[in-house]
């Protein structure tokens, strides 16, 4: 039975971890010092990521109710509003002891940045409808284009924040809303003859830009960098475990990663997943005594922590540009007898020539004990850089043995497949496979999955399945970011 007000306490001592750890959390400590079961811990939020994502929106929230207004007097100046929310978004993030972190540990993690992506987007809306009061009480000029002015105003007033608040000695609050102020008021062209003396030619300059970013014609974006195969100097500390896992799997093809999920959730997947495993195999390739479950997110949510798993988003985040996608995920059931799976590249149905940089990634997760005998994956390490010329010969693969709650991450170029099952049990796995955003995912998610299933994932989940924009519109829905479809 769920202890009433449980979630709210997990959120508290979340936070009070984030904090006390200079932005590490772990779900068991924080469940400990919320006092209560770490199975309900899990049960709330699926996973750390899961929590610190909980954490992030109970964070936002707040910043969305003062960019609505609801508390500001409709019959004021809209001058003085608007100065009077900015000034209250200042207030905030000052006064809240987790902005230091969001705004500069915890910036780059996927929890953060995607929660204040989709929190920059509604605040875009309200935004522009500001904006449109503002040009209806002949405040703002007609010729100003509410829609390409507020996501650069916005972005002005984040970077601002969040530099002031990472700072040792932070500006005073006043003089960060009134130096924030002329820049709103230099972008939409108000009167800027008062208090120019007060402006910092830094803050001038951004202003300018601010103004020929939205009076100019669109420019190209520039071009998305390359995939990223060499690891980076000065990595952050909390990097070096991601930049090891991600050094050998540049250098053999493959990784795998021991013990990263604990046996009760082994145990929960697995019994939820074998509720679902019916048919068995139905060509060679996946192999007789073979049963795997497609369509997966559509019928349960227990695989999701695995989907968004930190360790496994932190490599892709390494091999592949920004906005990449899940291509399939599946349960996967080698029953005892089960011969072996013909080796493959999962990269190989794009049909570019190889050697080339890879394409695609699979996390294979053990939910029970890869061993020799129950048909472990098998991989041939080094197989990522072979030409056309050659192909994986099960005499030149190796089993991949690892204990129940380890992963392999694989790239797509490296030959792979499964053993045979020699023993008398079923081996249970979990397998996501992940694409670069421009190529086709294996599944149609948008087809499979229901609106009311989407909006009940996790904003990356949304994201990784395809409910993001890769630069510059790749994704849209009727010229928007396809999250607003889900408000249809």
């Amino acid at each position: 039975m769920e202890t009433p007000g449980s979630q709210p306490r997990l959120l508290d001592a979340a936070e009070a971890e984030l904090i006390a750890n200079d932005g590490h959390l772990e779900i068991d400590a924080a469940a400990r010092r919320a006092g209560i079961a770490v199975s309900l811990a899990y049960h709330h939020v699926g996973s750390k990521s899961g929590l610190l994502a909980a954490v992030v929106e109970r964070y936002i929230e707040p910043l969305r109710g003062i960019a609505t207004g609801d508390a500001i007097p409709l019959n004021m100046d809209w001058r003085a509003r608007e100065k009077t929310r900015l000034a209250a978004i200042v207030d905030y993030v000052f006064d809240h002891p987790l902005s230091p972190l969001l705004a500069g540990r915890l910036s780059k993690s996927p929890e953060v940045s995607d929660s204040f992506g989709a929190c920059m987007e509604s605040l875009t809306d309200i935004g522009v409808r500001n904006i449109l009061q503002g040009q209806a009480q002949g405040v703002v000029k007609a010729d100003i284009s509410p829609t390409l002015a507020i996501p650069v105003i916005l972005g002005g007033i984040r970077i601002a924040v969040e530099r002031a608040v990472v700072k040792k000695q932070r500006p005073e609050r006043e003089q960060l809303v009134e130096q924030i102020w002329q820049l709103v008021r230099g972008a939409l062209n108000l009167d800027l003859s008062e208090h120019q003396d007060e402006v910092s030619d830094e803050l001038l300059a951004l202003s300018e830009a601010i103004s020929r970013s939205y009076t100019s014609p669109p420019q190209t974006p520039p071009q998305a960098a390359k995939p990223r195969l060499v690891l980076v100097a000065d990595s952050e500390p909390e990097s070096i475990e991601i930049d090891g896992d991600f050094e050998a799997l540049v250098r053999d093809g493959y990784v795998i990663l021991k013990n990263i999920i604990a046996p009760p959730l082994c145990a929960e997947i697995k019994a939820e997943g074998q509720a679902l495993l019916q048919a068995s195999a139905r060509n060679g390739f996946e192999a007789a005594s073979t049963q795997r479950v497609f369509n997966v997110f559509s019928k349960t949510r227990v695989t999701d922590v695995l989907a968004t798993h930190t360790r496994i988003l932190g490599l892709l985040d390494e091999l592949f540009r920004p906005g990449y996608l899940l291509s399939q995920s599946q349960i996967v059931n080698i029953l005892p007898g089960a011969g072996s799976q013909d080796l493959t590249t999962h990269d190989g149905f794009y049909g570019l020539p190889r050697p080339c940089p890879p394409l695609s990634a699979a996390a294979i997760w053990a939910i029970d004990d890869f061993t020799a005998d129950n048909g472990a994956s098998v991989i041939i390490p080094g197989s990522h850089e072979w030409d056309d010329e050659r192909a994986g010969q099960m005499h030149e693969a190796i089993p991949v043995i690892m204990p129940a709650g380890s992963v392999m991450v694989c790239l797509g170029t490296t030959w792979q497949g499964d053993g045979q099952n020699h023993s008398n049990q079923g081996r249970c796995a979990i397998t996501h496979q992940y694409c670069e955003a421009y190529m086709r995912q294996q599944e149609n998610y948008f087809l499979e999955l229901s609106k009311d299933t989407v909006r009940d994932l996790s904003p990356k989940l949304q994201a990784l399945i395809g409910y993001s924009v890769y630069p510059p519109f790749m994704g849209m829905v009727d010229g928007k970011h396809p999250l607003r479809a889900l408000e249809d």
